[in-house]
């Protein structure tokens, strides 16, 4: 595909995702401030993946070398991951912030509060998504940086460096999803353990 056709495809994506987080921004009051941040992580996600495109477009355009589109490459994807992890991260924050104050909602009423704020749903669900972003986001941007700051590198040492990158990225991928079932599973095992203590203390004052 001309690179010309794949700047456009990518100029699309970056102007979906600034709309998809002001959007988020102005609907922030109705969905609460941690889901909120969730979708600027994923927003932030399609916009780092779509300047891929077009950086490479531009270096493509200027006939500037291989190692310039590498080092666009790297650039574009450490600070599109790193705003990505951000906002995950202040996602967390937010939600544990809120889920505090719902336990002692709890405390306040007498009742048992609940331990986690994670679903296992929730915990399978972003292990294996944001996971994946990690994976392949984290092994573009390696392959990147490789190709950015070694020099006097010859065709045999780049292919064996590009397939070493690629066997990692792909047992990487296919470990997501037996650790984001077990993660989701042992959740599950968690909560089902906390209800049952829950009914077993119920049961025990009326004994």
């Amino acid at each position: 595909m001309q690179p010309t056709v794949m700047g456009a495809i990518g100029a699309a994506m970056v102007i979906g995702g600034v709309l998809a987080i002001i959007w988020s921004r102005r609907t922030e009051v109705r969905h609460g401030r941690p889901d909120t941040l969730f979708r600027y992580a994923w927003s932030s996600v399609i916009i780092w993946f779509g300047a891929l495109p077009i950086a490479a477009a531009i270096v493509d355009g200027a006939h500037l070398s291989s190692k310039l589109r590498d080092v666009a490459y790297a650039l574009v994807l450490v600070a599109g991951l790193s705003a990505t992890v951000w906002f995950v991260g202040a996602g967390i924050r937010a939600r544990r912030a809120e889920f505090r104050e719902l336990q002692r909602e709890f405390l306040d009423d007498g009742r048992t509060p609940p331990r986690y704020f994670w679903t296992p749903w929730a915990i399978f669900g972003w292990t294996l998504g944001f996971g994946a972003v990690l994976v392949f986001g984290g092994g573009l941007a390696a392959g990147s940086i490789i190709g950015a700051f070694l020099d006097g590198l010859t065709a045999d040492d780049v292919d064996h460096i590009a397939q070493n990158l690629a066997n990692i990225i792909a047992a990487s991928a296919f470990a997501l999803l037996p650790i984001s079932a077990g993660a989701g599973l042992w959740r599950w095992w968690r909560v089902r353990a906390e209800l049952r203590d829950q009914q077993l203390e119920e049961v025990e004052p009326a004994s």
